[in-house]
């Protein structure tokens, strides 16, 4: 008898699953484990309420495996047919190490608008879910009932490794809807400098700004003497920012932005500078990472009925909102979120409790509600659990030195388990700055005493305290 799955887990022991032994007579190889230990019975684990017969036979593997031996490995030990289900190990955030794996939390209008328009276009889901948040916290009067009186707008960045993911497509298509779903709809596709975004707040006060290449942005913001970053940065939290010279006077009031922006990864390592990491930009950004998969060769014209009822719910949220609306906790959500927000060390929180706020009230009203419950707080800390796993695989390396910021990358890269050289060389994008560079990396890492080589596996690994 063959297994039915494979589950891929670092951390086997804490994992909710179960296995058998029940190979043929060959052993598994060493990246896989036959069974999950148990003081009671070595053999099998069966969770609490479930009976052996109950139980999928399951292989667990410790780290990942080259995608050729794994192949491999399905067709000896898994019958033809069965579905085979692939689960990246677990990191620090208790979350899957494949950070393009978004959480299971999309409900409401986005998560029916995500799903509707994931059927019709290339792009992936999060792209749609989280474009159609930052579009719905850009113009809508709301602010949590708190003396920092948040409001729900956010700076969110598509990322993608290419043209494939489709990010441009989700930006068109999210903002279209919402330009013609709100008549006065704020949004403006880009400018040149921070005088011209003064221009742009004037006539739309609330206002949702975005750049299908981040690029661009970037760009405007290196120009000398360029006040585009700190007027954006300021405005993530306040809505006013003013800046004098002697010959010019910048004042910006009562102001309203958010952003929604897009780059391959590639070209988002690329163009970013240190000024912005020193600035804190990256903190009050919203990283979205994902891949798009090639389905239509002509996509299909999202059904106009089917468009008009999002449309129709989105006005309905406005009209929830009216003039304004100042959205408080339940008493069981203010208990849950502060047992959250002690938990967390303070090396993670740079921002995130801010960002947390902002999601809560953004998936409460979402979900037509006006009050933030227990569900709520869990889905929002669940999102910015994930976003943290995020920003530790993409943040811009804070580095002057190539060597350096390859030391940084290769850190990144080895927090997911035991890798080979080519697997770094491709986690880091070596080959763009040369592979002497690595080696020079690897070897520094090496003599501090950070990461080892095991020459029996060819692998490289980190060095836990």
């Amino acid at each position: 008898m063959k297994t039915n799955n494979v589950v891929a887990f670092d951390d086997i022991p804490n994992m909710p699953h179960t296995c058998s032994k029940d190979y043929e007579s060959e052993a598994p190889p060493e990246w896989a484990t036959e069974s999950i230990p148990d003081e009671n019975d070595p053999v099998m684990y069966v969770p609490e309420g479930m009976s052996p017969e109950d139980v999928n036979r399951n292989i667990f593997v410790k780290k990942e495996a080259e995608s050729s031996e794994l192949k491999e490995y399905l067709k000896k030990y898994c019958d033809e047919g069965n579905e085979i289900e692939l689960c990246p190990s677990t990191n620090e955030f208790g979350l899957e190490n494949d950070v393009n794996f978004f959480p299971d939390i999309m409900s409401g209008v986005a998560g029916d608008f995500a799903e509707l328009y994931g059927k019709h276009f290339e792009s992936p889901k999060q792209f749609f879910y989280m474009a159609f948040l930052t579009c719905l916290g850009s113009f809508l009067p709301l602010t949590l009932k708190t003396s920092t009186k948040t409001q729900p707008r956010l700076y969110t960045l598509l990322l993608g490794q290419s043209g494939d993911s489709r990010k441009s497509t989700a930006i068109k298509q999210t903002s279209s809807l919402f330009r013609d779903a709100v008549s006065d709809f704020g949004f403006s596709k880009g400018v040149n400098s921070a005088e011209g975004l003064q221009a742009v707040l004037k006539k739309h006060p609330s206002l949702l700004l975005s750049f299908d290449e981040m690029k661009l942005f970037v760009d405007k913001c290196k120009i000398q003497g360029s006040v585009l970053l700190s007027c954006v940065n300021s405005l993530y939290e306040d809505n006013e920012y003013h800046s004098a010279t002697k010959t010019t006077q910048m004042e910006i009031e009562d102001a309203h932005l958010s952003l929604l922006c897009a780059s391959t990864i590639d070209t988002y390592e690329k163009t970013w500078d240190s000024q912005f990491t020193a600035i804190g930009f990256n903190n009050r950004q919203c990283i979205v990472p994902g891949d798009g998969e090639r389905k239509f060769a002509f996509p299909d014209i999202v059904p106009e009925l089917e468009r008009s009822y999002i449309m129709k719910r989105i006005k309905g949220i406005r009209e929830i909102v009216g003039d304004g609306l100042e959205m408080g906790y339940s008493k069981a959500a203010r208990d849950r979120y502060s047992e959250w927000y002690f938990a967390r060390p303070k090396a993670q929180s740079a921002r995130t409790e801010g960002m947390a706020e902002r999601f809560m009230m953004l998936i409460a009203i979402n979900d037509c509600k006006t009050v933030i419950d227990e569900g709520i707080v869990d889905r929002a800390t669940k999102l910015v659990d994930w976003q943290m796993a995020v920003r530790k695989k993409y943040d811009p390396v804070d580095a002057d030195s190539i060597v350096a910021k390859l030391e940084e990358r290769v850190r990144r890269s080895l927090r997911a388990g035991p890798k080979k050289k080519r697997q770094v060389e491709q986690d880091t994008h070596a080959r763009r700055e040369g592979v002497w560079m690595l080696d020079q990396a690897l070897n520094n890492l090496i003599r501090n005493e950070e990461i080892v080589y095991d020459r029996k596996t060819k692998m490289y690994s980190r060095i836990v305290e």
